[in-house]
């Protein structure tokens, strides 16, 4: 058994005005969380490790209101959002297709607009990432720390016990 992590768009979410997505798949009905082990091991390292509970709540509340959709693209303000991917539109699609248990990680995709352009460089991030409380370099910074080491953590715990498929 293997697991598989994806990390896409890191940067271009919380702290910004924007939601951190962590999907997790394959998804089998939409309508509850079929893959509950990674639901729960993301949602355990993202509260114990980097105290996103009440960001993780938002994020649940946003999901349940409104989907993925609005959280490509719609402004958000401490919004981590732990949800199954039923689109798959990245890397991790493939391994999904052949059964493999996946935890990945974006922020802002429809909603930024260097999203696949040559526009998408880093003093172009630095903006878009800008809040009245923080510069957008500082927001880039937190944003990368986080995903980076939510997923060093998950693949820390996937290498000693992968999480298996539920379907």
């Amino acid at each position: 058994m293997s697991n598989y992590l994806n990390l896409d768009m890191a940067g271009i979410n919380y702290p910004g005005n924007y939601a951190l997505s962590v999907y997790l798949g394959p998804d089998g009905t939409g309508d509850v969380i079929d893959q509950a082990g990674m639901y729960h091991l993301a949602e355990w390292i993202g509260a114990d490790a980097f105290d996103l509970s009440y960001q993780i709540e938002r994020g649940r509340e946003e999901w349940a209101a409104g989907g993925e959709s609005p959280l490509w693209q719609n402004n958000y303000q401490d919004t981590v959002a732990i949800y199954e991917s039923p689109t798959a539109r990245s890397d991790h699609d493939s391994f999904q297709q052949i059964g493999v248990a996946t935890l990945g990680w974006n922020g802002v995709v429809d909603g930024y607009p260097c999203y696949h352009k040559t526009c998408d460089k880093l003093t172009t991030m630095e903006e878009y990432m800008n809040t009245d409380n923080a510069t957008g370099e500082s927001n880039l910074v937190h944003s990368w720390d986080i995903v980076t080491w939510w997923a060093v953590y998950a693949f820390l715990h996937m290498d000693q016990t992968p999480v298996p498929n539920e379907l």
